[in-house]
């Protein structure tokens, strides 16, 4: 929303007057005055990652309201205020910066199109994640404990811990919680009750024609389900046949 404030010559002189324009008339110009919050933590591509929409913000308060300062700075050099349903976007990705020739007016779909592009997209895995309740070190203790006790069934170590199967089954096949891009669905040797060996077997005798229940026999610790999706490739696929 715009400020008839804005118009006003003195207030314009005062709102330049808190920009620092730099030696390069093409670079930033700088607001000076009071801010938002400065960057906390950063992005997948090591970018300041904003806490808040307000983040890092240049901001002025005209005619008794706070504004953004590149708002205020479009507003003074275009004349109006911006068009119903449209965003400012920032070309340097500075949020204080307020030179006119940095700010394009757009849509929020722009404003994610940018961020993509740019590599600004937050980083919101593990313990970055804000709806996130648990740590790393609770993540390594949970796999440790899995994966050292082959009696210990995924419903056990979730009921134990009072979390969901699935949730907890993600984290031990490494789908969720994965910061070392360790291929997702393998366990350790030890957790694997059907080796790799016998998983091949199995796919083997089913192409040679042989159907489930006739394989079947042949594996007694593994259940006629199991042996199913094994044959027809949907459990296991990290095994090359």
């Amino acid at each position: 929303m715009g400020s008839l404030a804005v118009h006003d010559l003195a207030v314009q002189a005062r709102f330049w007057a808190k920009v620092d324009k730099g030696p390069h008339p093409k670079g930033c110009w700088l607001w000076t005055a009071n801010s938002t919050s400065e960057y906390k933590s950063f992005t997948k591509s090591g970018l300041p990652r904003k806490r808040n929409r307000d983040y890092g913000y240049g901001k002025v308060t005209i005619g008794g309201v706070s504004r953004r300062a590149h708002h205020v700075s479009f507003e003074i050099t275009h004349n109006r205020p911006l068009r119903d349903g449209m965003i400012l976007r920032h070309t340097c990705d500075n949020g204080k910066c307020v030179n006119p020739d940095h700010l394009l007016e757009g849509t929020n779909v722009d404003n994610m199109r940018d961020m993509y592009e740019r590599g600004r997209e937050p980083d919101l895995s593990g313990e970055l994640n804000p709806s996130s309740r648990l740590s790393w070190e609770f993540v390594s203790r949970l796999r440790s404990e899995y994966e050292g006790n082959l009696n210990l069934t995924c419903h056990g170590l979730a009921r134990k811990y009072n979390l969901t199967p699935p949730h907890l089954w993600s984290i031990l096949t490494y789908t969720s919680w994965n910061p070392d891009g360790r291929p997702v669905g393998i366990l350790r040797e030890a957790r694997k009750r059907i080796s790799d060996d016998d998983v091949r077997r199995i796919r083997k005798l089913y192409d040679s024609g042989m159907r489930v229940y006739e394989i079947n026999p042949h594996f007694s610790n593994i259940s006629k389900r199991q042996v199913g999706n094994i044959a027809r490739r949907k459990s296991r696929v990290d095994v090359n046949d």
